[in-house]
């Protein structure tokens, strides 16, 4: 999770194409990340700093995350299922609404 966490906060930097994504999102997911796609931007890459795995429940992560975009960190949440046989993300959640 920490890697696909990386991806979606080099989205949000507008320094990857959220269509790369698009196999590991719901369409809920899909849309939430279209639109703030860039919201971030900075010209450093955005590093994780810190992530954090909750798999309370079977087929369910809920996955927290500390990004750096330059001087400023932000925090960044996704619910992640298990479902046909790969893991899904179903919803984003960042301070930009």
């Amino acid at each position: 999770m920490p890697r696909f966490t990386q991806l979606v906060a080099e989205v949000l930097a507008g320094q990857r194409d959220p269509e790369q994504l698009r196999p590991w999102l719901s369409e809920g997911a899909h849309r939430s990340l279209l639109l703030r796609a860039g919201c971030y931007a900075t010209r450093q890459r955005p590093r994780l700093r810190a992530v954090w795995l909750d798999g309370s429940q079977p087929g369910v992560a809920e996955v927290s995350g500390v990004v750096g975009y330059g001087e400023r960190h932000r925090a960044l949440a996704l619910r992640v299922v298990y479902a046909e046989y790969r893991w899904l993300c179903t919803h984003i959640e960042t301070d930009v609404r």
